[in-house]
Protein backbone atom coordinates (compact mmCIF):
# COMPACT_ATOMS: atom_id res chain seq x y z
CA UNK A 1 0.00 0.00 0.00
CA UNK A 2 0.53 3.74 -0.68
CA UNK A 3 0.33 6.20 1.88
CA UNK A 4 -1.35 9.22 -0.30
CA UNK A 5 -1.76 12.72 1.85
CA UNK A 6 -4.04 14.76 -0.89
CA UNK A 7 -4.67 18.29 0.42
CA UNK A 8 -6.03 21.66 -1.04
CA UNK A 9 -8.55 19.86 -3.51
CA UNK A 10 -11.71 22.11 -4.38
CA UNK A 11 -15.22 21.46 -5.28
CA UNK A 12 -16.28 17.56 -6.40
CA UNK A 13 -12.51 16.89 -5.49
CA UNK A 14 -12.71 18.03 -2.07
CA UNK A 15 -13.89 14.39 -0.58
CA UNK A 16 -9.63 13.16 -1.65
CA UNK A 17 -8.33 15.52 1.12
CA UNK A 18 -7.00 13.60 3.93
CA UNK A 19 -4.79 10.66 4.76
CA UNK A 20 -5.73 7.78 2.16
CA UNK A 21 -4.22 4.06 1.23
CA UNK A 22 -3.73 2.93 -2.79
CA UNK A 23 -2.88 -0.59 -3.64
CA UNK A 24 -0.05 -0.11 -5.33
CA UNK A 25 3.00 -2.43 -6.29
CA UNK A 26 6.66 -1.98 -7.15
CA UNK A 27 6.06 -2.88 -10.50
CA UNK A 28 2.97 -0.20 -10.58
CA UNK A 29 5.28 2.50 -9.97
CA UNK A 30 8.44 1.21 -12.43
CA UNK A 31 5.40 1.22 -15.21
CA UNK A 32 4.28 4.59 -14.47
CA UNK A 33 7.81 5.96 -14.48
CA UNK A 34 9.54 3.93 -17.55
CA UNK A 35 6.56 5.02 -19.88
CA UNK A 36 6.40 9.11 -18.91
CA UNK A 37 7.58 10.76 -22.12
CA UNK A 38 11.02 12.04 -21.35
CA UNK A 39 13.29 11.12 -24.25
CA UNK A 40 12.29 11.27 -27.71
CA UNK A 41 15.34 11.67 -29.99
CA UNK A 42 16.60 7.90 -29.69
CA UNK A 43 16.73 4.81 -32.22
CA UNK A 44 13.24 2.83 -31.37
CA UNK A 45 16.02 -0.66 -29.22
CA UNK A 46 17.91 2.46 -27.49
CA UNK A 47 14.25 3.57 -26.44
CA UNK A 48 13.03 0.27 -25.52
CA UNK A 49 15.93 -0.78 -23.89
CA UNK A 50 16.28 2.30 -21.28
CA UNK A 51 12.46 1.45 -20.29
CA UNK A 52 13.09 -1.64 -19.68
CA UNK A 53 16.55 -0.34 -18.02
CA UNK A 54 14.41 2.47 -15.81
CA UNK A 55 11.82 0.01 -14.64
CA UNK A 56 14.20 -2.40 -13.51
CA UNK A 57 15.97 0.14 -11.28
CA UNK A 58 13.11 1.18 -9.49
CA UNK A 59 12.21 -2.43 -8.94
CA UNK A 60 15.39 -2.99 -7.24
CA UNK A 61 14.88 -0.79 -4.82
CA UNK A 62 11.19 -0.53 -4.33
CA UNK A 63 9.51 -3.07 -1.71
CA UNK A 64 6.05 -3.98 -0.07
CA UNK A 65 6.69 -4.90 3.06
CA UNK A 66 5.70 -4.73 6.71
CA UNK A 67 6.25 -0.81 8.26
CA UNK A 68 7.43 -0.20 12.41
CA UNK A 69 3.68 -0.94 12.84
CA UNK A 70 2.81 -3.83 10.64
CA UNK A 71 1.05 -2.52 8.21
CA UNK A 72 2.53 -3.37 4.51
CA UNK A 73 3.52 -0.42 3.19
CA UNK A 74 5.53 0.52 -0.02
CA UNK A 75 9.12 1.15 0.77
CA UNK A 76 12.29 2.56 -0.46
CA UNK A 77 15.51 0.88 0.38
CA UNK A 78 19.14 1.13 -0.80
CA UNK A 79 19.16 4.61 -1.85
CA UNK A 80 21.81 5.69 1.09
CA UNK A 81 24.38 2.61 -0.67
CA UNK A 82 24.41 4.91 -4.37
CA UNK A 83 26.29 8.04 -4.85
CA UNK A 84 25.06 11.21 -4.94
CA UNK A 85 24.74 11.34 -8.80
CA UNK A 86 22.67 8.18 -8.78
CA UNK A 87 20.76 8.72 -5.27
CA UNK A 88 19.63 11.95 -6.71
CA UNK A 89 18.62 10.66 -10.36
CA UNK A 90 16.96 7.58 -8.85
CA UNK A 91 15.08 9.63 -6.32
CA UNK A 92 13.76 11.73 -8.93
CA UNK A 93 12.77 9.02 -11.43
CA UNK A 94 11.16 7.18 -8.00
CA UNK A 95 9.11 11.14 -7.56
CA UNK A 96 8.01 10.71 -11.04
CA UNK A 97 6.47 7.32 -11.07
CA UNK A 98 4.74 7.82 -8.02
CA UNK A 99 3.27 11.17 -9.13
CA UNK A 100 2.25 9.55 -11.94
CA UNK A 101 0.77 6.44 -9.94
CA UNK A 102 -1.43 9.17 -8.11
CA UNK A 103 -2.58 11.03 -11.10
CA UNK A 104 -3.75 7.60 -12.74
CA UNK A 105 -5.80 7.10 -10.16
CA UNK A 106 -9.89 6.98 -10.95
CA UNK A 107 -10.34 10.89 -8.62
CA UNK A 108 -7.41 12.20 -10.90
CA UNK A 109 -7.67 10.76 -14.02
CA UNK A 110 -4.64 11.79 -15.72
CA UNK A 111 -3.73 9.14 -19.04
CA UNK A 112 -0.56 10.36 -20.47
CA UNK A 113 2.82 12.44 -19.10
CA UNK A 114 5.58 14.04 -20.79
CA UNK A 115 8.68 16.19 -19.43
CA UNK A 116 8.42 19.01 -21.39
CA UNK A 117 12.11 20.03 -20.19
CA UNK A 118 12.67 16.84 -22.07
CA UNK A 119 10.54 17.54 -25.08
CA UNK A 120 11.94 20.82 -25.71
CA UNK A 121 15.38 20.49 -25.74
CA UNK A 122 15.13 17.38 -28.25
CA UNK A 123 15.42 18.51 -32.11
CA UNK A 124 12.89 15.62 -33.13
CA UNK A 125 10.51 16.71 -30.53
CA UNK A 126 6.94 18.72 -30.62
CA UNK A 127 8.30 21.99 -30.06
CA UNK A 128 7.75 23.41 -26.68
CA UNK A 129 8.00 27.30 -27.23
CA UNK A 130 8.21 29.60 -24.34
CA UNK A 131 6.32 32.30 -25.34
CA UNK A 132 7.99 34.97 -22.96
CA UNK A 133 11.51 33.94 -24.20
CA UNK A 134 12.22 32.37 -20.13
CA UNK A 135 14.30 28.56 -20.91
CA UNK A 136 12.44 27.32 -17.21
CA UNK A 137 10.36 24.83 -17.42
CA UNK A 138 7.33 23.22 -15.93
CA UNK A 139 8.57 19.41 -15.45
CA UNK A 140 5.25 17.51 -16.80
CA UNK A 141 2.26 18.17 -18.50
CA UNK A 142 -0.75 15.21 -18.57
CA UNK A 143 -4.18 14.78 -20.37
CA UNK A 144 -6.83 12.84 -19.25
CA UNK A 145 -9.18 10.50 -21.70
CA UNK A 146 -11.12 13.64 -22.65
CA UNK A 147 -8.33 15.67 -23.90
CA UNK A 148 -8.34 17.99 -20.61
CA UNK A 149 -5.15 19.32 -20.06
CA UNK A 150 -3.36 19.44 -16.50
CA UNK A 151 0.27 20.36 -15.16
CA UNK A 152 2.35 18.27 -12.43
CA UNK A 153 4.78 19.04 -10.52
CA UNK A 154 6.84 15.86 -8.88
CA UNK A 155 9.81 15.32 -6.92
CA UNK A 156 11.27 12.56 -4.53
CA UNK A 157 13.06 13.15 -1.70
CA UNK A 158 14.80 11.55 1.44
CA UNK A 159 13.34 12.84 4.27
CA UNK A 160 11.53 12.05 7.34
CA UNK A 161 9.62 15.32 7.71
CA UNK A 162 6.74 16.27 6.29
CA UNK A 163 8.94 18.90 3.42
CA UNK A 164 7.02 21.89 3.93
CA UNK A 165 9.48 23.91 2.39
CA UNK A 166 9.69 21.76 -0.52
CA UNK A 167 6.04 21.77 -1.25
CA UNK A 168 5.30 25.53 -1.18
CA UNK A 169 7.94 25.75 -3.94
CA UNK A 170 6.34 23.46 -5.75
CA UNK A 171 3.36 24.88 -5.61
CA UNK A 172 4.88 28.78 -6.69
CA UNK A 173 5.94 26.84 -9.45
CA UNK A 174 2.87 24.58 -10.65
CA UNK A 175 0.91 28.01 -10.56
CA UNK A 176 2.74 30.08 -12.66
CA UNK A 177 2.48 28.72 -15.97
CA UNK A 178 -0.09 29.24 -18.75
CA UNK A 179 -0.14 27.00 -21.79
CA UNK A 180 -1.72 27.71 -25.24
CA UNK A 181 -1.72 26.10 -28.14
CA UNK A 182 0.08 26.40 -31.74
CA UNK A 183 -2.16 29.15 -33.07
CA UNK A 184 -1.51 30.71 -29.67
CA UNK A 185 -5.11 30.09 -28.20
CA UNK A 186 -5.39 29.44 -24.59
CA UNK A 187 -5.36 25.91 -23.22
CA UNK A 188 -7.40 25.79 -20.14
CA UNK A 189 -5.46 24.00 -17.27
CA UNK A 190 -8.17 21.83 -15.36
CA UNK A 191 -5.68 20.78 -12.52
CA UNK A 192 -2.66 22.35 -11.03
CA UNK A 193 -0.60 19.38 -9.54
CA UNK A 194 2.06 18.77 -6.90
CA UNK A 195 3.60 15.30 -5.49
CA UNK A 196 6.64 15.55 -3.39
CA UNK A 197 7.19 11.64 -2.38
CA UNK A 198 9.07 11.35 0.97
CA UNK A 199 11.13 8.58 0.52
CA UNK A 200 12.65 6.28 3.45
CA UNK A 201 12.82 2.37 4.14
CA UNK A 202 10.28 2.37 6.69
CA UNK A 203 7.07 3.69 4.55
CA UNK A 204 6.65 6.18 1.80
CA UNK A 205 4.48 8.90 1.64
CA UNK A 206 3.45 10.72 -0.98
CA UNK A 207 1.93 14.64 -0.43
CA UNK A 208 -0.48 15.37 -3.29
CA UNK A 209 -1.60 18.79 -3.60
CA UNK A 210 -4.17 21.04 -5.82
CA UNK A 211 -2.70 24.56 -4.81
CA UNK A 212 -5.29 27.50 -5.97
CA UNK A 213 -4.22 29.14 -9.14
CA UNK A 214 -2.80 32.74 -9.44
CA UNK A 215 -1.68 34.72 -12.33
CA UNK A 216 0.75 33.01 -14.46
CA UNK A 217 4.20 34.32 -15.15
CA UNK A 218 5.42 31.64 -18.27
CA UNK A 219 3.63 30.71 -21.17
CA UNK A 220 4.23 27.91 -23.20
CA UNK A 221 2.96 26.89 -26.63
CA UNK A 222 2.79 22.85 -27.98
CA UNK A 223 0.06 21.54 -30.38
CA UNK A 224 -1.59 18.71 -28.48
CA UNK A 225 -2.30 16.49 -31.25
CA UNK A 226 1.52 16.56 -31.73
CA UNK A 227 2.03 15.88 -27.84
CA UNK A 228 -0.18 12.88 -28.18
CA UNK A 229 1.31 11.30 -31.87
CA UNK A 230 4.43 11.80 -30.25
CA UNK A 231 3.76 9.81 -27.03
CA UNK A 232 3.25 6.16 -29.29
CA UNK A 233 6.02 6.80 -31.17
CA UNK A 234 8.01 4.03 -29.90
CA UNK A 235 4.61 1.43 -29.96
CA UNK A 236 4.40 3.02 -33.88
CA UNK A 237 8.17 2.00 -34.18
CA UNK A 238 7.86 -1.65 -32.84
CA UNK A 239 4.57 -2.18 -34.50
CA UNK A 240 6.64 -1.19 -38.42
CA UNK A 241 9.83 -3.64 -37.23
CA UNK A 242 8.33 -6.31 -35.81
CA UNK A 243 5.00 -6.69 -38.50
CA UNK A 244 3.94 -10.12 -37.55
CA UNK A 245 0.72 -10.10 -35.15
CA UNK A 246 1.43 -9.43 -32.02
CA UNK A 247 0.51 -12.32 -29.32
CA UNK A 248 -1.72 -11.59 -26.44
CA UNK A 249 -0.69 -10.51 -22.59
CA UNK A 250 -1.21 -13.15 -20.01
CA UNK A 251 -3.20 -11.66 -17.55
CA UNK A 252 -4.61 -8.60 -19.94
CA UNK A 253 -6.44 -10.39 -22.30
CA UNK A 254 -7.34 -7.17 -23.69
CA UNK A 255 -3.45 -6.37 -24.50
CA UNK A 256 -1.19 -7.29 -26.92
CA UNK A 257 2.46 -7.96 -26.15
CA UNK A 258 6.00 -7.20 -27.37
CA UNK A 259 9.22 -8.57 -25.91
CA UNK A 260 11.87 -5.85 -24.61
CA UNK A 261 15.47 -6.21 -24.17
CA UNK A 262 16.01 -7.19 -20.82
CA UNK A 263 13.14 -9.84 -20.62
CA UNK A 264 10.06 -6.95 -20.07
CA UNK A 265 7.50 -7.10 -22.08
CA UNK A 266 5.20 -4.12 -23.48
CA UNK A 267 1.55 -4.43 -23.79
CA UNK A 268 -0.89 -2.41 -25.78
CA UNK A 269 -4.62 -2.40 -25.84
CA UNK A 270 -5.72 -4.00 -29.39
CA UNK A 271 -7.92 -1.42 -29.82
CA UNK A 272 -4.87 1.18 -30.22
CA UNK A 273 -3.04 -0.47 -32.31
CA UNK A 274 -5.40 0.73 -35.12
CA UNK A 275 -5.26 4.30 -34.60
CA UNK A 276 -1.95 4.96 -33.53
CA UNK A 277 -1.86 7.43 -36.39
CA UNK A 278 -4.84 9.44 -35.41
CA UNK A 279 -4.75 11.62 -32.46
CA UNK A 280 -9.16 11.94 -32.34
CA UNK A 281 -9.06 8.12 -32.84
CA UNK A 282 -6.33 7.65 -29.83
CA UNK A 283 -8.86 9.72 -27.36
CA UNK A 284 -12.03 8.01 -27.98
CA UNK A 285 -9.85 4.65 -27.42
CA UNK A 286 -8.64 5.69 -24.37
CA UNK A 287 -12.05 6.50 -23.12
CA UNK A 288 -13.69 3.58 -24.42
CA UNK A 289 -11.29 1.05 -22.65
CA UNK A 290 -11.09 3.60 -18.99
CA UNK A 291 -13.42 1.04 -16.96
CA UNK A 292 -11.31 -2.11 -18.77
CA UNK A 293 -8.25 -0.94 -17.46
CA UNK A 294 -9.62 0.15 -14.22
CA UNK A 295 -10.95 -3.01 -13.47
CA UNK A 296 -7.39 -4.77 -14.74
CA UNK A 297 -5.49 -2.65 -12.61
CA UNK A 298 -7.87 -3.39 -9.30
CA UNK A 299 -7.46 -7.03 -9.96
CA UNK A 300 -3.54 -6.39 -10.50
CA UNK A 301 -3.58 -9.58 -12.60
CA UNK A 302 -0.31 -12.16 -11.88
CA UNK A 303 -1.63 -14.27 -14.34
CA UNK A 304 1.10 -17.39 -14.31
CA UNK A 305 4.03 -16.82 -14.23
CA UNK A 306 3.52 -13.55 -15.23
CA UNK A 307 2.96 -10.16 -13.06
CA UNK A 308 1.24 -7.41 -15.40
CA UNK A 309 0.93 -4.19 -14.64
CA UNK A 310 -1.43 -1.73 -17.05
CA UNK A 311 -2.05 2.47 -17.53
CA UNK A 312 -5.00 4.53 -18.50
CA UNK A 313 -2.82 5.09 -21.95
CA UNK A 314 -3.50 1.47 -23.10
CA UNK A 315 -0.08 0.78 -22.23
CA UNK A 316 1.28 -2.05 -20.08
CA UNK A 317 4.27 -3.33 -18.84
CA UNK A 318 4.69 -7.09 -17.61
CA UNK A 319 7.74 -9.59 -16.55
CA UNK A 320 8.44 -13.06 -15.40
CA UNK A 321 7.55 -13.53 -11.71
CA UNK A 322 10.89 -15.14 -11.23
CA UNK A 323 12.78 -11.99 -12.68
CA UNK A 324 10.91 -9.91 -10.78
CA UNK A 325 11.79 -11.23 -8.06
CA UNK A 326 15.31 -11.70 -8.84
CA UNK A 327 15.52 -7.92 -8.90
CA UNK A 328 13.83 -6.86 -5.96
CA UNK A 329 16.36 -5.76 -3.14
CA UNK A 330 17.17 -7.12 -0.99
CA UNK A 331 17.29 -10.34 -3.23
CA UNK A 332 15.04 -12.90 -1.69
CA UNK A 333 16.58 -16.58 -0.97
CA UNK A 334 19.76 -17.87 -0.80
CA UNK A 335 22.34 -16.22 -2.85
CA UNK A 336 23.20 -18.09 -6.07
CA UNK A 337 25.87 -20.86 -6.08
CA UNK A 338 28.68 -19.78 -7.49
CA UNK A 339 30.40 -23.36 -7.21
CA UNK A 340 33.52 -24.57 -4.86
CA UNK A 341 36.39 -23.73 -6.00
Amino acid sequence: MLLVEFDRFRGPRAALNGAKTLAVRALDVARAAALTHDAVDLPRLRRAARLSAVAAELIAHLQIAPNPNGDPRLRVLGLGGLDRAARSELSHRIGVGLARTVAESAEIGIVDLYSLDAMSREDAAPRIVSVDGTRRQPDFVGCDAAGNWSLLEAKGRRAKGPMTGTRSSARAQVRAVALEDSLGRPIPITQRLTSIGRLNDEQVVVYFEDPDDSLPTRTYRFDPDQMLHEYYRLVRELREGLPTPWPGLSGAEEFRSVGLPGGFILGVHQALLDVLDEPDGIRAVRAAIRDDVLRIRREAVDAEDYAVSVGLDGLALAVRSQQLESLAYPRSGPPEDRGAT
